[in-house]
């Protein structure tokens, strides 16, 4: 009789058990989440042009925890009050073109902190952190130091258009996921010169 559990079948059978096991279909990464739009949350403070040195700002001052989404009641929803998050994140990153290619630009000692908490890694992560006047703030900014052509991107929303600020809060909590504009510039990428 020829063994039917081979050592490849064997391994396919234990990996499908661990992914079912895995999965669970009454809950997943996202439960307990709420999804909302609202439209310009982040802002890119453009200038008509730069130089070397000048600082490109991010922020978000207007992001109250008071919130009127697009198409519901018209009483403000408490995003503090939903889910207890004093933070939120966001990412986004900046390149210099180099010939015909795009390369990440170098933020070592680039990156200027004003309000709220940013993280370098492979791009910023933004943090937005809650005020005592009910505001989530956040402006850091990106020194210029080179002339050349630069793009700055924000990642996108995980339902397609706009850009994401995500809730840190505990487990226990609503997981909030804010879909946003920048205002500012078109869509979710800002190109400019620097001479």
């Amino acid at each position: 009789m020829k063994n039917i559990f081979s050592p490849l079948k064997y391994s396919l059978i234990i990996v499908a058990f661990f992914v079912m096991i895995s999965c669970n279909n009454a809950d997943d990464e996202f439960y307990n989440s709420v999804f909302i739009e609202v439209p310009n949350l982040i802002q890119v403070e453009t200038q008509s042009a730069y130089a070397v040195d000048d600082i490109l700002w991010i922020n978000t001052n207007q992001f109250s925890r008071f919130l009127n989404e697009a198409g519901q009641s018209p009483q403000a929803l408490d995003v503090f009050l939903s889910t207890g998050a004093e933070n939120f994140k966001f990412a986004y990153y900046l390149e210099r073109q180099n010939g015909s290619e795009w390369e990440m630009y170098n933020l070592n000692g680039n990156l200027i902190f004003d309000l709220g908490g940013a993280v370098n890694l492979n791009g910023i992560t933004g943090f937005p952190l809650l005020n005592s006047t009910d505001f989530y703030e956040y402006r850091n900014g990106i020194r210029l130091t080179q002339s050349g052509n630069y793009r700055l991107t924000f990642y996108g929303s995980f339902r397609g258009q706009g850009v994401d600020l995500i809730s840190e809060n505990a487990a226990d909590r609503t997981y909030m996921i804010i879909t946003t504009t920048v205002q500012g510039i078109n869509g979710n990428t800002y190109s400019f010169s620097v001479n």
